[in-house]
């Protein structure tokens, strides 16, 4: 079961197909819980803690602003990649090489890693 609504925070999400009752009253039982969580939420609007609706964004991930400028190509993805790592060959064996150089842990920059990141989420959603 889920609950979904357009809010002035965005468009929300509450699933909850946690509890289960006698008789096949469950779904009460889980629009209960999801009302309880609302509440909570608005809470923290009331009480000054979040001023921007922040607790409604749930676990979305943060942009960094580091990534590239201009949207990436294929084209651009494996031009970068050979220029970084300053070799030759196929847009996958680069990648590799150029996370294992690019990774913080290993001394790369926030930038560069940013980079890899992004061709890597174009690979991923490419191959979806």
């Amino acid at each position: 079961m889920a609950i979904s609504f357009t809010s002035k925070h965005g468009p929300l999400s509450y699933p909850c197909d946690t509890f289960t009752g006698p008789g096949g009253r469950s779904w009460q039982a889980n629009v209960r819980a999801i009302a309880l969580a609302l509440e909570a939420l608005r809470r923290v609007d009331r009480y000054g803690v979040a001023g921007h609706g922040e607790q409604y964004a749930g676990w979305r991930a943060i942009e960094s602003g580091t990534g590239p400028e201009a949207p990436l190509t294929w084209e651009s993805a494996l031009r970068w990649l050979r220029s970084y790592t300053g070799r030759d060959g196929d847009l996958w064996s680069l990648l590799r090489i150029a996370a294992r150089q690019a990774h913080p842990d290993a001394g790369g920059s926030p930038q560069d890693w940013a980079m890899v990141d992004a061709i890597r989420q174009m690979t991923r959603n490419d191959n979806q």
